[in-house]
């Protein structure tokens, strides 16, 4: 059982913290990447992602994720300091 509790805040966190990084920043950057692949990109798009507009909630995804994985690695660090410490 300690085993595993240390196996999961050694590897499992981290990679779950990664993977909801980049699955936010992912829908928040999607359009520029399909649009810069297609070559139309125009700096109004860039204004509009920057400035919110109809793009709110991809915005919200965005924060939303970069704090859900900084916090959930932060957590993770803090247990698994306080798990090495107490053994």
């Amino acid at each position: 059982m300690n085993q595993s509790i240390l196996f999961y805040l050694r590897k499992i966190n981290p990679i779950v913290a990664i993977f909801i990084f980049l699955w936010c920043s992912w829908i928040y950057f999607s359009p520029i990447i399909i649009e810069i692949y297609h070559h139309t990109f125009k700096l109004s798009l860039l204004k509009t992602l920057i400035n919110g507009g109809e793009n709110y909630i991809s915005m919200y995804i965005f924060i939303k994720g970069v704090f859900c994985s900084i916090i959930l690695w932060i957590v993770g660090e803090y247990f698994k300091n306080q798990y090495l410490k107490s053994n």
